[in-house]
């Protein structure tokens, strides 16, 4: 059996905005149609709250490391992807397998996990079938093998083309999720060679900022929707002048949900040290917390993107300039949705896409890190207490179907 959260009494208030007891549950945005044809609808998984002796028992983890198995199904850790039982018995032992499938609705379903920390960004192509994702199985009540879901290769955006086989197999969609906390997950649409695709994508801090080619999670895709398409030279040019990108986001922190402790890395510590070269400094002793701000979200003070917890509290909308920053210790927020935005806009337009072929709509973002929608928020979780080891995750996603074009066969 699985291990489930649970949180004090003084830690729950923090974390939920009612304390009354209540089950897992999914909740679904509206259906909506984008310039490409391309239906679309956001949905998650909410936790549950019970209240027990100790405190209070947080259910509904979508996430394995609660059940100390990082890296594989927690069904497989805690033993119950052996057991001949229903997925919802599997559930009610707070299974994160079986709690995540519920999202897809009797869609195909893909995980995405995006990568992390140092590592460059990379991009998944479903085309690539098992070379793209791994099976979660489990076995039903009669001992039959169950595929919950398919867990997509570690990657921070997952291509999915019109012509790929299991979609032109699942005429009513398939659905595209991750299990996310605060970072920011979307969906882009567009069409090369008379091809419509979607990329659902995280977009974290690894890849927010002034980054560098290797961590930028749309361009990355783009390039390599246009590498399949075999298009060079002048041909991919016009393809980028003329390419059309809608970007709808489902998922984003708000500004005043999302604080940010900055503190200087204490001298010994790698990032220390990795700072202390980036800089070109003696030592760690000379470090400041704006440098910290612009290694971990480059360009971000400049572009008005950080603000003083003071003012966020007061409903003042004014950002820390260009000189200043947040002192080693305190809290300042980052400006989620902006730092998105401008991100993804960037690199597209550096790419040769026109800005004005950008369509982008973030009216539908759900701010994980509300207290007011029992969704997992690392940032929620730590600033009440729970260590980072126990912080849970929720499935954030969206189901995607590719309509069909007038005068094509069914």
């Amino acid at each position: 059996m699985s291990e489930t959260l649970v949180v004090s009494d003084d830690q729950a208030p923090k974390i939920f905005s009612s304390l009354e007891d209540r089950a897992p549950a999914v909740a679904f945005g509206e259906k909506f149609i984008t310039i490409h044809g391309v239906e679309e609808q956001f949905g998650h998984t909410t936790l549950a709250l019970r209240k027990v002796e100790e405190g209070y028992a947080v259910p509904g983890n979508t996430v394995p490391r609660i059940c100390a198995a990082l890296g594989k199904c927690a069904a497989d850790s805690c033993g119950l992807a052996e057991r001949l039982m229903s997925n919802d018995d599997r559930r009610a032992e707070d299974c994160a397998a079986a709690n995540t499938e519920v999202l897809f609705d009797g869609k195909p379903g893909f995980v995405l996990t995006p990568t992390e920390g140092e590592n460059p960004a990379k991009v998944v192509f479903l085309k690539d079938g098992s070379e793209a994702y791994d099976d979660v199985n489990v076995l039903d009540e009669a001992g039959n093998p169950v595929r919950l879901f398919r867990k997509v290769k570690q990657a921070s955006s997952f291509v999915v083309s019109e012509h790929d086989p299991i979609v032109r197999e699942n005429p009513q969609g398939i659905f595209l999720a991750m299990n996310g906390a605060d970072s920011s997950f979307g969906v882009a649409t567009l069409e090369v060679d008379e091809t419509r695709y979607a990329v659902a994508f995280c977009s974290s801090r690894p890849n927010l900022g002034d980054r560098g080619p290797d961590y930028q999670i749309l361009r990355l895709a783009i390039e390599g929707i246009l590498d399949n398409a075999g298009l060079e030279g002048q041909a991919r040019a016009d393809a980028l002048q003329n390419l059309q990108v809608q970007i709808d986001i489902g998922y984003s922190a708000s500004l005043e949900n999302f604080a940010h402790d900055v503190r200087v890395p204490k001298a010994g510590t790698p990032y220390a040290d990795k700072l202390v070269a980036k800089y070109g400094l003696t030592d760690a002793s000379e470090l400041t917390p704006k440098q910290v701000m612009e290694d971990q979200y480059p360009g971000s003070l400049s572009h008005d993107e950080v603000y003083p917890h003071s003012n966020v509290e007061l409903g003042i909308d004014e950002p820390y300039r260009e000189g200043g920053c947040p002192g080693d210790g305190e809290l300042c927020h980052i400006h989620y949705p902006r730092i998105t935005e401008r991100t993804l806009r960037k690199q597209l337009e550096a790419m040769g896409i026109p800005d004005t072929n950008v369509l982008y709509d973030n009216s539908r973002a759900i701010d994980p890190a509300s207290k007011d929608n029992d969704l997992a928020s690392n940032r929620l979780f730590q600033l009440a207490g729970v260590p980072v080891a126990q912080t849970l995750r929720t499935a954030q996603g969206a189901s995607v179907r590719f309509t069909q074009r007038a005068g094509t066969a069914v």
